[in-house]
């Protein structure tokens, strides 16, 4: 860069950017223009499924790259990468029809890239760049550019800590791209060799910036460009591309993907729906390949009978059963009495959802079973890669792929699972839970289990029971509950984890003490679950809200207009969401509403959030609801004489409501109105209010002497202070 001013190097760098973009912008627009182009053919998949919902994105800075299914084309195929069913298919471009499918082990966000070979290289969130062959689809190479195999839960499915989050860049024989997307973690890139997946070299935060100057730790997720010996990464860090040495870091945009391509003398696009269609030159009629889904056959009675079992484990009360209230969609309504409880037991407890973890594939009948008789997502770890494309193609035919069914194939036992992911851990064979020569076996299960009720169903036998007890007893867990029933082995997590702490009030308790009793929360800090659909939901900036989200026995609420939510805190999953109907809006002379800062809509409520109940100030009542489920319980209401509820607290056993003009205490294990005690406070003005007042009377009568031309000096200024502190 010397000899050269730094306009000079900018200009030289953005041209570099944008020339390949325009080119091939331009030839497309040209081409596009000069023909009459007709539909050839239309092929549906599943709709597509974004990391990042484009209408909860903040101000543009994040575009969404993956809006749509990324596609590329070479020769006679075209190829499209699919993050709802984590798979790359290759099409026929004249007749669109399915050449070959490949599967990773997490969705695929990001278009291919194909080599003059027909070589394929795409990369997953599974954190691997894939190189296949592009005329049958089988796989040559894979590289994992995650320092270790350590998962979390992005965007509700099992992903890599160091998921793939750039488009691959191919060129002079290397393959470059990106793993990582969250700056405290490292992001990593990597340039291999195109043929044998060989590293040639591999950059992470800690090379630092040019010359030193300055530590680069940005965040990547977009598509690479090669230009002039220098590698172009998406959030302004630019590499040279034959040493990895860092040239320059510019804060900077992500480039989006395309959804229309040029190819072989055709137009090929990529809807927000999931269709890919064909168009070129000459009317034919249309093909169509409407998305068509396989109904997973019934479980057999023998595998039926063992789901059961499991569910058993599961049971709830028996005056919760009821066999009219089976969901019909879901399963079909059994003429036995006892099989339908059992069934309705299984589907109340999951109804809200949740994480099923099998451990193999076994014959699949239980995971059939799970399927059609709950509403939990199952996640199955497989070692057998003929059985794991057998799953993957049977749930992808069902629909199912994706969302509800995620198949992970690992060479060896599980590792690095999402922490305290899992409601339910089973498997239909016992040899995926063989204990020898896996000494901190149970630990790593243990592990990946939900708290507060998270159960492993294990089919041991005696002999296999008795060395899992022993590992349970040696690994010293807290919150492990072990039973042994007829052949199998029940291990439950009761209640919080070891030191974890709440957050019930807007301050922290009720004393508004702003201290957290949490003793697990240290430094270094890692990701656990982002995204889903916790992500997209309309709550408050904490800049317009003075409601902080408040945690309770395992789950978080938090408020957005008019609505109260609960996310389950270990994996993000929305437990439900509520619509606060107001009772009544107190405003005030100015017509704004009280303890809503000035803000007419919308408004927000004081809470409370128990372990065993939600407390709710609304109008001149406190609704109480269920933490589990959001059903409203009973109502508390004030008093003839007191006008609305400003401010609710609980400590100990006692719920306080703060109103203009007195404190009111109820015992909260009374189901009664009446209060136990009520307390006035005089109906004064808070001293907050009256600071409010002076500052507001001593700016008037500055203004006032301003437009008169008086003096206003420091002097003055002080006597106006004292004498409006005076008159209050």
């Amino acid at each position: 860069m010397a000899g050269r001013t730094r306009e000079e190097s900018t200009l030289e760098r953005v041209l570099l950017l944008l020339l390949p973009l325009a080119l091939s912008c331009g030839a497309q627009q040209a081409w596009a223009q000069d023909q009459v182009l007709h539909p050839q053919w239309v092929r549906e998949f599943l709709p597509p499924r974004p990391a990042w919902r484009a209408d909860h994105l903040s101000h543009g800075q994040n575009p969404q790259v993956d809006g749509f299914y990324a596609i590329a084309a070479k020769g006679k195929s075209v190829f499209v990468a699919s993050n709802a069913t984590d798979s790359v298919t290759s099409l026929n471009t004249d007749s669109g029809e399915i050449q070959w499918r490949f599967y990773a082990n997490g969705p695929v966000r990001y278009a291919p890239v194909i080599s003059d070979d027909r070589k394929v290289y795409f990369g997953s969130d599974d954190g691997y760049l894939y190189c296949l062959n592009g005329s049958n689809g089988e796989l040559i190479w894979k590289f994992n550019g995650a320092p270790n195999n350590l998962n979390s839960i992005g965007h509700g499915r099992v992903v890599s800590m160091w998921p793939v989050s750039t488009g691959p860049a191919l060129g002079d024989g290397r393959i470059y791209f990106a793993s990582g997307i969250w700056p405290m973690q490292t992001v990593y890139v990597h340039a291999l060799d195109a043929k044998s997946g060989d590293v040639i070299w591999s950059w992470d935060f800690s090379d630092g910036a040019a010359g030193g100057r300055e530590k680069v730790n940005p965040t990547i997720q977009g598509y690479m460009q090669l230009s002039s010996n220098r590698l172009v990464v998406p959030g302004g860090l630019i590499l040279d591309a034959a040493t990895g040495t860092t040239y320059e870091f510019r804060r900077g945009d992500r480039k989006k993907g395309t959804s229309t391509i040029v190819a072989d003398g055709k137009q090929f696009t990529s809807s927000k729906e999931g269709t890919i269609s064909c168009l070129a030159e000459g009317k034919v009629k249309t093909l169509q390949y409407a998305r068509s889904t396989k109904a997973i056959p019934r479980a057999k009675d023998e595998w039926k009978e063992k789901a059961r079992e499991i569910i058993k484990v599961l049971g709830l009360p028996a005056d919760k059963l009821k066999a009219d209230e089976l969901r019909a969609d879901q399963i079909e309504v059994t003429r036995n009495k006892r099989e339908a409880k059992i069934v309705k037991t299984f589907l109340n407890i999951c109804s809200d959802g949740g994480y099923a973890l099998v451990l193999g594939v076994g014959s699949g009948q239980l995971i059939d079973a799970l399927v059609q008789e709950s509403s939990l997502d199952l996640i199955i770890v497989e070692t057998d890669a003929k059985k794991v494309l057998a799953l993957r193609r049977k749930y992808d035919d069902a629909g199912l792929y994706g969302s509800r069914v995620h198949v992970i194939r690992h060479d060896s036992r599980p590792a690095g699972l999402p922490a305290h992911m899992f409601n339910l851990i089973t498997s239909e064979s016992t040899q995926a839970f063989e204990t020898k020569g896996r000494e901190n076996y149970f630990s790593t299960i243990f592990k990946a289990l939900h708290p507060y009720g998270g159960t492993i169903v294990l089919p041991l036998t005696d002999q296999q029971h008795n060395t899992f007890a022993r590992q349970v007893k040696e690994a010293g867990l807290a919150g492990v509950e072990l039973v042994r029933n007829t052949q199998k082995t029940t291990v439950r997590r009761v209640g919080s984890l070891p030191g974890a702490g709440q957050w019930t009030h807007t301050a922290s308790d009720a004393g508004n003490s702003l201290f957290s009793s949490d003793d697990r929360v240290k430094p270094p800090f890692g990701v656990l679950w982002y995204g889903g659909d916790a992500a997209a939901l309309p709550h408050f900036d904490r800049a317009a809200s003075p409601h902080a989200p408040l945690v309770s026995g395992g789950r978080m609420f938090f408020q957005g207009p008019d609505r109260l939510f609960a996310v389950d805190v270990y994996t993000g999953r929305v437990i439900w969401q509520i619509k606060i109907e107001p009772h009544q809006t107190p405003y005030r002379k100015d017509g704004s509403p009280v303890g809503n800062y000035g803000w007419r809509k919308p408004l927000w409520y004081s809470i409370v959030a128990l372990e065993d109940g939600i407390y709710l100030a609304n109008g001149s009542q406190i609704p109480v609801l269920n933490p589990a489920t959001g059903n409203h319980e009973r109502t508390i209401s004030l008093p003839a004489g007191h006008e609305y509820v400003k401010d609710i607290r609980c400590t100990g056993g006692i719920l306080l409501a703060i109103t203009p003009t007195s404190v009111l205490a109820w015992d909260r294990s009374r189901k009664s109105d009446k209060p136990l005690w009520s307390r006035s406070t005089g109906g004064g003005k808070s001293s907050g209010h009256r600071i409010l007042e002076r500052k507001n009377e001593v700016a008037g009568i500055l203004r006032r002497r301003q437009r008169q031309g008086l003096p206003c000096s420091r002097s003055i200024c002080r006597r106006i202070q004292a004498s409006a502190s005076c008159r209050q």
